[in-house]
């Protein structure tokens, strides 16, 4: 399921790891696309939001659509822009002229001029020249960026004002607020990791030193005494000036 071997219960058993990334010209090695890790080699901690759920979701999957959608604004309105600066010169041909008999242009439509600045130029006999004036983007690029942004910073559970590096019109009471919001936030987080990660894998290496005689002191026997540790997080300053 999702490549995670189950039992009866619903524990994991194994994982099936692909040895190559997909993406690869190589999908397999030695013959094998897949190998398979027992579960109990593995740390996989995810938050989990239903019952039976066998692997966890990018915690960022509430923005990347807004942040790909401003990803693709941001790319039509450049384009847009390179367009609406290339005006040029074009010539049709003239329906109240008769047309010239010694100008094989008339027929195959190549007709190209190279506009210069300052240059002027007659239209040749059977033609009329029209000037083709593109619509540069309006001003609405940076109002559409900031409000996608205020949604993707909600899915990630971040301050706008610091994820996007906008402080345009946010006073210092406001600004404090979210640091505030934001750094209680990584606080939650830090904790999540700590005790889903850091606790498991230090607990791990503990028994393993432990019965190798590797902590100088301590032996196989001390493992309840050399239990008691505390990870801490990264702090920060208070936000309001010295």
């Amino acid at each position: 399921k999702m490549g995670v071997e189950q039992d009866g219960f619903g524990r994991h058993l194994a994982y099936h790891i692909l040895t190559n990334h997909p993406g690869e010209y190589t999908w397999s090695t030695g013959g094998r696309r897949y190998i398979r890790v027992p579960a109990d080699e593995i740390v996989l901690p995810f938050p989990m939001w239903r019952p039976g759920q066998t692997r966890g979701v990018p915690w960022a999957h509430a923005s990347l659509l807004d942040m790909h959608d401003i990803r693709g604004f941001r790319e039509a309105t450049l384009v847009s822009a390179r367009v609406g600066a290339s005006n040029m010169l074009i010539y049709e041909r003239d329906p109240d002229q008769p047309p010239p008999e010694d100008d094989e242009n008339w027929e195959n439509g190549e007709f190209i001029q190279e506009l210069e600045p300052g240059k002027s130029n007659v239209v040749p006999d059977g033609f009329k020249a029209r000037e083709s004036r593109f619509d540069m983007p309006d001003d609405s690029t940076g109002d559409f960026q900031k409000a996608i942004l205020r949604g993707a910073a909600s899915g990630v559970d971040a301050n706008y004002n610091v994820l996007a590096n906008d402080f345009e019109g946010v006073s210092w009471s406001t600004l404090r607020q979210a640091v505030i919001e934001d750094r209680e936030h990584w606080k939650r987080l830090q904790g999540w990791y700590i005790s889903q990660i850091k606790n498991v894998i230090y607990e791990r290496w503990l028994r393993n030193a432990l019965i190798r005689n590797q902590i100088k002191g301590l032996y196989a026997y001390d493992l309840e005494r050399a239990n008691h540790y505390q990870f801490y997080g990264r702090r920060w300053q208070w936000v309001d000036p010295l």
